[in-house]
């Protein structure tokens, strides 16, 4: 039996190996380090930044953000080194940006690593078709598509295996964050339909600041919906459209109800 029809087996011995979880992706374990511990800063979290409606929406619906959790552990850890709780709210306030840079790094870091491997698995499968040169174009497709559709399985059953039990909640935060600041560039964009001619000969004169902060506006804007798309297609390319689906859905459901609620 050729080398090639041995690689057609419905189980191939060699491709056995391919179950075996090969060496961590770039970053995997600083996906592992975030998390979601309970403890008091929770409580503290909400008084400084949610209103008494907020703190009624969430009653209701029984959603802990969980940014509340990052901050709180954020705090405890800057405790234990010694800053003062004051301070380490504060300085907490930028952990946000933090686990969301994380999140983005690990993500194009481990679809970059498996688009190298899938190229890899390319070559080798050109150079197999070439060693069996009596081999038809369709045996090779038939070929190369199961190989990568093992490849896949295998890659995404290891991710899978390797995230916090959290990363659902982590996704389904980074999500809510994201429309709440798509939310807010739009409600602070200004209304110039409604000024009277006294104050439109007023924005005349600052006309020009008022097209470069738009367009600064708009680039962030831009910046915001691109990082958001290539997030989803990093997921999917892992192998986690449902799991982004679920998270993308709740995301939007529960920041719907909170606005209509306030």
């Amino acid at each position: 039996m050729s080398f090639m029809k041995g690689l057609a087996k419905a189980e191939p011995v060699w491709l056995k190996t391919m179950q075996a979880p090969p060496a961590l992706f770039p970053r995997a374990d600083e996906i592992k380090q975030i998390a979601l511990p309970e403890d008091v800063y929770v409580k503290k979290f909400f008084q400084k930044y949610l209103d008494s409606k907020h703190e009624d929406a969430i009653k209701i619906f029984g959603f802990d953000p969980p940014s509340a959790h990052f901050f709180s552990q954020r705090v405890l850890e800057l405790k234990e080194s010694g800053v003062s709780e004051e301070e380490a709210m504060a300085v907490a306030d930028i952990y946000d940006d933090e686990v969301q840079q994380v999140l983005c790094n690990a993500l194009e870091e481990i679809s970059s690593e498996k688009h190298y491997q899938e190229k890899c698995l390319s070559i080798l499968v050109h150079a197999l078709q070439s060693f069996e040169g009596d081999m038809s174009q369709g045996k090779h497709d038939a070929d190369q598509s199961f190989l990568f559709s093992r490849y896949q399985l295998t890659v995404s059953s290891m991710v899978m295996a390797s995230l916090p039990q959290c990363f659902p909640d982590i996704l389904h935060w980074y999500f809510k964050r994201k429309l709440e600041e798509i939310s807010t560039m739009m409600d602070d964009s200004p209304d110039k339909d409604d000024m009277d001619l006294d104050d439109k000969s007023t924005c005349v004169k600052a006309g020009e600041m008022d097209i470069d902060e738009g367009h600064h506006q708009g680039k962030f804007l831009d910046e915001v919906v691109k990082n958001i798309g290539k997030v989803v297609r990093d997921l999917r390319g892992l192998g986690f459209t449902s799991m982004t689906k679920d998270a993308y859905a709740s995301a939007i459901s529960c920041f719907e109800r909170l606005k209509y609620i306030i």
